[in-house]
């Protein structure tokens, strides 16, 4: 009988640390998806930033000094030291760019019109970042 009864506490004991690794694997997967979508929303904001910035300086300046050049991750220093100069140039903005910390990834083409901007979000997913003049979305 004491048997049956000790089996029986042992089952319990068993199911209930089997349940519990089963709730922190729930739990860590939706962790992983909320901090995903807070990665996703910084690298967002950071390329809202820089359309701010643009969009004082695009109608008047144009970006016409690097028309035409594609900056990448490896530029983005010269990029935003280039935007921050001619920011200062105009008696300055109440805009700072982003440090780059927040994405893996930079991208920038300016055109006569418009320019793209590309970002690769930190979530595991590498959710990209655009910004265009008229518009901000992620894929």
């Amino acid at each position: 009988m004491t048997g049956k009864i000790l089996r029986a506490a042992l089952i319990v004991l068993l199911s209930l640390f089997i349940a519990r690794f089963v709730w922190l694997g729930f739990t860590v997967r939706e962790t992983g998806k909320v901090i995903g979508k807070a990665q996703v929303k910084i690298a967002m904001n950071d390329v809202k930033r820089i359309r701010l910035a643009l969009g004082f300086l695009w109608d008047t300046y144009n970006l016409d000094e690097g028309h035409g050049k594609t900056y990448t991750t490896a530029d983005y220093a010269e990029f935003k030291d280039r935007v921050e100069k001619i920011m200062d140039r105009r008696g300055g903005m109440p805009v700072d760019l982003p440090t780059g910390q927040n994405f893996t990834g930079f991208s920038y083409m300016g055109h006569d019109k418009s320019y793209h901007i590309k970002v690769r979000a930190k979530d595991k997913n590498g959710t990209m970042v655009h910004g265009t003049i008229a518009r901000l979305w992620h894929e």
